[in-house]
Parts: structure tokens; C-alpha cells; sequence
């Protein structure tokens, strides 16, 4: 199981796929911040008023231009290792297939996290050095912006893993991506249901708090609270053990 481990972090550390992705990361990153600076702020004349904590939380949405990429490439990268026959080589060389399932899982989604922070890093870092954090800094900030980063990946490994589950099911590079693609589309879609709010307030806060893009709205609105904390903390890993577990089943009964 750890060489498998070992061997899957060695052949993504030397993917160049990955680091172009990082780099297309920073790149379009830098390129919102500047345009932002230079552009926008200046028609608008008083700007949008957004600052570096507003886009901490923009880079937690997962249908935006960084966190939709990386959910592109790990649906890519794991049918492509179906498609190329790594995963069949490996089960005929002897080795378990839930071993070589777990291996896959955690060495793409440790990178995609990866990728994901270092993503919502370079734009808050850069957002906040052009237009200021935009709150006062102390203690208790900095305790927020932490559970704010904490839930907010928690939730975006959810994303990543239904990319995992695309790649799984699909094997196909490009059925893989349009499968994520739609898969995020259709997730976004349930945010419609906001405008029911003032007619249905319960029965729309409660949707929200229990499903992953409504959470992860509710987040970027800066709607942290305890409750919410809650209902993530609990949700989250069941969506885990669903997603997960489907994807092994699958893994498990197809033939590779």
C-alpha cells in the first residue's frame, strides 16, 4: 500500500500537467487582480469595493475559474490512468484493488488540495497587497479566516472527489471533464432556490446548510456561523463515504 502511495505521489510530482496548472492558476489570478486594479476600479470610478478578504472568499467557489481547472484536471488525470492501463497493470502485477483504489484516491486529492490552496492563497495574498485585507486584523480574525479556510476546503474536497468519481466512472479523458463539468452545473443550478427565501426562509436556509454548493454560497456570502459550521462538520464526510464509496464499488465490480 505504501510503495503504491509512494509510487503515485513520484509519477504526479513529475506530471507537467500539474504545474501548468498551477502556473495557469497564478496567471489568471494575477490577471483578475490587475484588471480589477486598473480597469474595472477605474469605470466604476469608486470600484467594487472588494478586498483581499472578499477574495479569499471567491476562491472558494469550485464553478470559479481556478476551482472549476483543478476539478478539470484531477477528472482528466485519473482517466488517464485508466485509459493508458496503469490501474490494470497494477492489479495484474499482484497488488489488492482496494489498495490501488485508496492509493489513486489520496494521492490525487492531497494534490488537488494542493493546487486548491495554493490557488486561494495567490489571489487573497494578491487581492489583499493591491486593495488591502479590508477588515481589522487581530486575533479573532485571523481565528475566522481560519475556519473560513478550514470549511471551505473541507467542502471543495467534496468537489474534487465527485471529479475523482467522474474520472472512475468515465475513464475517458474528455467524457470525464464534461461529466465534472455538468456535475458542477448542475450542483450551482440548486442556488436558484435562493429566491424562494421569502416565501420558504426555513426551508431554504436548511437546503442550503446541507448541501455542498449551498454551503459553500452560504461561505463566499459571508455567512459563517455556528450553526452552518455545524451542519458541514457533520455533512461533508457522509458526502465523503457516498461519493467514495460509489466510486469504489464501481472500481470494484468493472472490469479494468
Amino acid at each position: 500500500m505504501f510503495k503504491l502511495l509512494k509510487a503515485d505521489f513520484r509519477r504526479y510530482s513529475r506530471t507537467r500537467l500539474l504545474y501548468i496548472v498551477a502556473l495557469i492558476n497564478l496567471a489568471l489570478s494575477l490577471l483578475t487582480i490587475l484588471i480589477t486594479y486598473f480597469v474595472i476600479d477605474e469605470l466604476l470610478l469608486g470600484g467594487l469595493g472588494q478586498k483581499g478578504y472578499d477574495y479569499f472568499l471567491t476562491a472558494l467557489n469550485p464553478s470559479s475559474n481556478g476551482g472549476l481547472l483543478i476539478g478539470i484536471v484531477v477528472s482528466a488525470v485519473v482517466a488517464q490512468e485508466f485509459a493508458y492501463g496503469t490501474i490494470r497493470n497494477k492489479i495484474i502485477v499482484g497488488h489488492r484493488r482496494f489498495h490501488v483504489y485508496l492509493s489513486l484516491l489520496l494521492s490525487t486529492l492531497t494534490v488537488a488540495m494542493i493546487l486548491f490552496i495554493i490557488n486561494m492563497l495567490t489571489l487573497g495574498l494578491l487581492a489583499t497587497f493591491f486593495f488591502g485585507y479590508g477588515r481589522a486584523w487581530n486575533a479573532e480574525e485571523c481565528l475566522r479566516l481560519l475556519a473560513l479556510f478550514g470549511l471551505g476546503s473541507m467542502i471543495y474536497l467534496f468537489f474534487a472527489l465527485m471529479a475523482f468519481l467522474f474520472g472512475t466512472i468515465i475513464r475517458n479523458q474528455g467524457g470525464a471533464i464534461i461529466g465534472y463539468i455538468f456535475g458542477v452545473l448542475f450542483l450551482s443550478l440548486t442556488l436558484t432556490l435562493h429566491g424562494l427565501q421569502s416565501q420558504y426562509p426555513q426551508f431554504v436556509e436548511t437546503f442550503f446548510y446541507i448541501q455542498p454548493f449551498g454551503q459553500m454560497y452560504t461561505l463566499m456570502g459571508d455567512g459563517l456561523n455556528g450553526k452552518l459550521a455545524t451542519f458541514i462538520l457533520i455533512s461533508i464526510p457522509l458526502y465523503y463515504l457516498l461519493v467514495g464509496g460509489l466510486g469504489y464499488y464501481i472500481f470494484n465490480k468493472r472490469d479494468l
